[in-house]
């Protein structure tokens, strides 16, 4: 039985639609032929077919020559243009001929039955039908997805019918979600923010030890940087030493990226203490994720439904739901990959509880920031946001044009660490020896012809929802979100955007290179500049050196107060823990997904007990915003 789970665990994945093209760096793209090729295409319907190849560009495609009639059962052989530059190439396929206009634009683009014919995608390819539609498959997927469909038979159809009833019972099953432009905080977290301040104006009297008023009451947030199980032990230390201290009721917003994101979201679903919810993250990591078993009638089942919806795979969703299944591993099988982002609404609603906010970026260079709260998805810096719960939805000019389910946290959380997802090479060298040698041999030539063998698959792809809106985004189709390490590892963005006004930010850095001079920082204080946001100036030749630093603006209260920490050794904490080598050679290294318990408390314990030992520093830095708070408004009382 095992074996089976592991076969069918391989097949899912080569089950997967293989649009990995925005996967691939640019220096691959020129393997694409510049010149003409031929395909072969064929008609596995009891009808005759037309087909016709185009170039396509957003919402507009240019046939390449005439039609082509494919008898029933019949196979064509087509010409593939040239690559050009800017265009995608299209086949597209209908049963009426009047339909392969000589351009098609808009509606009848977007109404078209299509499949890509890239040279990526090789050089067979096959029609069939799927209920009332047309329906594309390149040679991989046919090879897997077709003896699928065959081996489920009329299962399939009942299973796509049970996911179709279960997604119709869901609380935004009927309702159109509609694209919010401009720059403004949403109503949700306005609203929100009105709850927090009472609640965060208490805990600054008795953290501080003084009276002040409500205008008085800074916006603290705490920056969480990428680096793996690193980041997420780290982030869970230095939040610990922040609750020790009484510190963690009085920050408002918790940013996340990569790594970090692995433990802000999870901690905030279980609604456990920081201490609670350690002790159960300690026993989770002592096991490798390399390590997690997945049901594989759980992921076939994730998988249907994002192909119903006609929502983009990639190896991301099988990453996500490795991390689902590891972080969420006190939930049944099938609620581990059903919890989602906007879950955490209900979670914070009291205003007890930090707003998170997690991070990714658009594939570049240059990156687009995108921001993720419980309530909405987007970026100021685009000017554009969507509701949570329709994030992955088809979208066209502002409106989703489908009722398909939210994003799962798992994927979510796949995507936003998605620096860590492995190269198919890696997973087939993991998974010989523990397959029958007719399915490895299968795999393995499979994966050769796709050329994929050294890519790290690490594109989470997500229909866009500003596609058809008359702005730079609204020209794709797709969203390729990944780490937003790929552009800086601290993830600053969504707390300089001067909607929030932020005015003190705790930055827990456990980047891999934080040690040699805030390399991280420096990129994102390059980026601010760039962005015209206020930032600090921060003094690289002490950064790292200490326990804590602190950089600030003496002649401007607007800026934000950074205090930061990293993983910096104290001998008064333990004199043997030596994070620098560890980070070099030891256990904390990035690629490191396993802590033994012992390990765990060491990085998780130092964290802490840096933040704590820090307190008055922290606290005098909260005392002095309030005081130029009191400097801008002179009709402020003094704290």
């Amino acid at each position: 039985m095992r074996n089976l789970n592991k076969i069918l665990f391989i097949l899912i994945i080569l089950f997967l639609h293989f649009d990995l093209k925005a996967a691939i760096s640019s220096a691959t793209k020129s393997a694409d032929t510049a010149s003409i090729s031929f395909i072969k295409v064929k008609n596995n319907l009891d009808e005759p077919l037309f087909v016709c190849v185009y170039h396509q560009k957003g919402v507009v495609a240019n046939r390449y020559k005439e039609p082509t009639e494919i008898q029933p059962f019949k196979i064509a052989k087509i010409e593939r243009p040239k690559r050009l530059p800017m265009f995608n190439r299209r086949l597209i396929f209908s049963f009426n001929k009047q339909d392969l206009k000589e351009n098609l634009v808009g509606k009848d683009y977007r109404d078209s039955n299509w499949i890509k014919i890239g040279a990526k995608f090789g050089k067979n390819f096959y029609i069939v039908r799927e209920g009332q539609n047309l329906k594309g498959y390149n040679s991989v997927e046919w090879n897997v997805l077709s003896p699928y469909q065959k081996l489920l038979g009329k299962t399939y159809e009942v299973i796509l019918d049970e996911i179709r009833k279960a997604v119709a019972s869901g609380v935004h099953s009927k309702e159109q979600a509609t694209v919010r432009l401009g720059s403004d905080l949403c109503s949700q977290e306005k609203a929100y923010l009105e709850k927090r301040k009472t609640f965060v104006k208490n805990s600054l009297e008795k953290f501080l030890e003084t009276k002040i008023t409500d205008a008085q009451v800074p916006t603290i947030a705490v920056c969480c940087s990428g680096g793996g199980y690193r980041a997420m032990n780290g982030t869970a230390g230095l939040m610990q030493g922040a609750e020790k201290i009484g510190l963690l009721d009085c920050v408002t917003y918790a940013t996340g990226l990569s790594g970090s994101t692995w433990f802000i979201t999870p901690w905030i679903y279980s609604e456990k203490t920081i201490l609670g919810y350690n002790k159960q993250l300690q026993k989770i990591v002592a096991k490798d994720i390399k390590t997690t078993f997945v049901d594989p009638g759980v992921v076939t089942l994730y998988i249907l439904k994002k192909n119903l919806f006609k929502q983009p795979v990639t190896l991301v969703d099988i990453y996500g739901c490795l991390l689902a299944n590891k972080l969420f591993n006190y939930l049944n099988r099938f609620k581990r990959q059903n919890v989602t982002l906007s879950d955490l609404a209900k979670k914070i609603e009291n205003g007890k509880t930090i707003l998170p906010i997690m991070t990714a970026v658009q594939q570049g260079p240059p990156y687009t920031w995108f921001e993720f709260t419980p309530y909405e998805v987007g970026g100021s810096f685009i000017n554009s946001f969507v509701p949570t719960w329709a994030f992955g939805r088809k979208f066209m000019e502002g409106k989703s044009q489908d009722f398909g389910p939210e994003i799962n946290l798992g994927y979510l959380m796949g995507i936003w660490g998605s620096a860590f997802t492995f190269s198919l090479e890696l997973g087939l060298n993991e998974a010989k020896g523990k397959l029958p040698s007719a399915v490895s041999g299968f795999i393995e030539k499979t994966v050769e012809k796709t050329g994929y063998q050294q890519e790290r698959l690490s594109l989470g792809k997500v229909n866009n929802y500003a596609y058809g809106l008359d702005t730079e985004l609204g020209r794709i189709n797709t969203l390729n979100l990944l780490d937003g390490g790929m552009d800086f590892n601290v993830p600053f963005p969504p707390l300089l955007r001067p909607e929030r006004k932020v005015d003190i930010i705790i930055v827990c850095d456990m980047s891999a290179g934080a040690y040699k001079g805030g390399s991280e920082i420096k990129k994102a204080e390059n980026w601010a500049k760039f962005m015209g946001l206020k930032f600090p100036k921060i003094d690289y030749n002490v950064i790292a050196k200490e326990i804590v630093s602190v950089f600030k603006d003496e002649t401007d209260a607007t800026v934000p107060t950074v205090i930061y920490f990293s993983l910096t050794k104290n001998n008064r904490f333990n004199a043997s823990f030596d994070p620098i080598y560890e980070i070099q050679k030891g256990f904390c290294g990035t690629t490191n997904f396993k802590y033994t318990p012992k390990q765990f408390k060491l990085i998780t314990g130092l964290m802490s007990y840096n933040l704590v030992e820090s307190k008055e520093v922290i606290k005098k830095e909260i005392l002095n915003k309030i005081e130029s708070k009191r400097i801008i408004n002179p009709m402020l009382p003094n704290a």
